[in-house]
């Protein structure tokens, strides 16, 4: 019997399944998308952060102040120092991690 050899193995023309594209392309029999997928074409995604995870919190300090706010979560204070033209902070203590933030929103 004839070994399967990649490279001489016959080119035919295919639909691409990706949906929305159905672009014609030469290919292996066993291919299913055309070059778009290949990772060099793919678009970059940007990551979006949402401001009320961080609490947005709008002041109109001119200096430097340090001010004292109370945890959502554990309901401790905590001190946070406020920058001017700065208006994200945070609505949790440094020790409450992401997962404890997800479980007390989900109260």
């Amino acid at each position: 019997m004839p070994k399967y050899d990649k490279n001489r193995a016959k080119r035919v023309v295919l639909n691409c399944r990706e949906p929305g594209c159905g672009k014609e392309f030469w290919g292996r029999p066993i291919a299913k998308y055309c070059d778009h997928r290949d990772i060099r074409f793919r678009k970059r995604r940007k990551r979006v952060y949402d401001t009320e995870l961080n609490n947005r919190y709008k002041h109109r300090y001119g200096t430097t102040v340090r001010v004292i706010f109370n945890c959502r979560a554990c309901g401790a204070d905590y001190p946070l120092t406020i920058y001017p033209k700065q208006q994200v902070y945070p609505a949790y203590c440094p020790h409450v991690n992401p997962f404890r933030r997800k479980r007390f929103e989900s109260r």
